[in-house]
């Protein structure tokens, strides 16, 4: 338990400081990412190995998105840990956000193999889009 909130510390830094070599020291060569959002059914978007975190915060650049992570304790069990957090920021359109989200990360040989993001999104278009599933039964 020790190791993984060592190794769970030295991602947290890596990532604050987008030090994409301590990231990649912190992964195995056979890493996954799946991100909550993209066209992959049903996962959203998948990276793959350490390079992967260079492609996201490169396409978080590009989207001109300013995100802010603020993060709790992880929860540890096992090989696997969970960590809450809450996202603040703004998109480049000035669209502001705000969502809670959750990552389970599992650990092989004292790195990370594996990164599933899951996000509550809240938008206009979805809560004016919500079916009443008692009325369809």
């Amino acid at each position: 338990k020790k190791e993984i909130k060592a190794l769970f510390t030295r991602f947290v830094e890596a990532w604050g400081e987008k030090d994409f070599d301590a990231l990649a020291a912190c992964v195995t060569e056979d890493f996954v990412w799946h991100l909550p959002v993209g066209p992959d059914e049903p996962v959203g978007r998948t990276l793959h190995g350490p390079d992967a975190f260079r492609v996201e915060f490169a396409e978080r650049e590009r989207q001109g998105a300013e995100l802010r992570f603020e993060l709790e304790e992880p929860v540890v069990y096992g090989d696997t840990f969970l960590l809450y957090y809450t996202i603040h920021g703004a998109y480049a359109g000035g669209e502001t956000c705000s969502y809670r989200g959750v990552d389970i990360f599992t650990v092989k040989d004292g790195r990370i193999a594996s990164k599933d993001a899951y996000w509550k999104i809240i938008s206009e278009s979805a809560v004016s889009g919500r079916v009443d599933i008692r009325a369809a039964a």
